[in-house]
């Protein structure tokens, strides 16, 4: 069977990676991809959520299809022509932004002033590595990664890139961060809790709002001890508790359910789990979200913080 014969089988229900679709909007999608497709002078091959799509001469290019199959989703059917012809116009059209990093390679004082530290998921490493990126494992299924925000494409930074630098990693993120928080702190919203306590959503238009989490501190109120929970579910978005009662016994639980859904629907998806946040360190609280049903396996390091906080004041957090 064909790639489009594969791809666009409208028989078969959404795949996981699309799974936000109802049947109807994901062939409608699919109809949509196939109508693009058909009129572009290359051949692909596609595996779940990626597409390889090879141009004659000039070899194989890598795509994901979930980042364009979410941001369809939050827009009206209407738009998703667009949406797609867009997509793989700067995909596989000429980008001067090429031509500006290689500039950039051997200068650094310009390069400086692009570079910033962008999350992404843990799993998108194994990937990336054929790149060489200079990256942070920041907790299991997190990495930060040094990037250059170009006026086209965010493009990770390779061993070989700064090899001519002569800057030590460590300055080289320090750098990145400070780009980052240039940019404003993130707009908050606050959510109540049912039972009391309340979230924090943190968020921005920005492709680097989630590297937020990286300073969170700033964030926190002061005199805070035990940091926070915090989830990254994409790239717009920071979920947060301050750890100060008892009520984040029951944050946690709220931070999986909506870690879960927003990270399904993306856009720039990045993480559906819940982390413990403190200073210079991030753990993983496992949770499995079935439904309705979440199941909480927290590390026994935070069930001893938890079991000493204080019950909550009348209208503490």
């Amino acid at each position: 069977m064909g790639f489009l014969s594969r791809l666009f089988s409208f028989g078969s229900p959404p795949p996981e990676w699309a799974a936000f679709f109802s049947p109807a909007a994901w062939k409608a999608f699919k109809g949509v991809l196939r109508r693009h497709l058909r009129g572009l002078d290359t051949t692909f091959d596609w595996t779940g959520g990626r597409i390889v799509i090879r141009l004659p001469g000039q070899g194989e290019t890598q795509a994901g299809l979930s980042n364009l199959a979410q941001v369809c989703h939050r827009s009206p059917e209407a738009e998703w022509p667009r949406i797609v012809s867009s997509h793989f116009s700067t995909l596989l059209g000429p980008n001067p932004d090429t031509e500006e990093a290689e500039r950039l390679r051997g200068d650094f004082a310009a390069a400086r002033e692009k570079l910033k530290v962008r999350i992404y998921p843990g799993a998108a490493l194994a990937v990336m590595r054929e790149s060489g990126p200079v990256v942070r494992e920041i907790a299991d299924g997190l990495a930060a990664v040094l990037v250059l925000d170009l006026e086209q494409t965010v493009r990770s930074v390779a061993r070989d890139d700064v090899a001519g630098w002569n800057t030590p990693d460590e300055e080289l993120f320090e750098i990145g961060l400070a780009n980052v928080k240039a940019e404003g702190p993130l707009s908050s919203q606050r959510i109540p809790l049912e039972k009391g306590g309340h979230i924090d959503l943190l968020g921005s238009d920005s492709f680097f709002a989630a590297s937020h989490v990286l300073f969170l501190e700033n964030y926190l109120p002061p005199g805070n001890r035990h940091g926070a929970l915090a989830a990254v579910p994409h790239r717009h978005a920071v979920l947060m508790h301050a750890i100060e009662s008892l009520h984040a016994g029951v944050a946690v639980s709220t931070l999986a359910s909506a870690a879960a859904g927003m990270h399904r629907e993306g856009p720039g998806s990045i993480s559906p789990d819940v982390y413990w946040w403190r200073p210079g360190r991030v753990l993983r609280i496992p949770a499995e979200v079935k439904g309705k049903e979440i199941r909480i396996t927290p590390p026994a390091e935070f069930l001893d913080v938890l079991n000493g906080l204080p019950a909550p004041g009348p209208g503490g957090g």
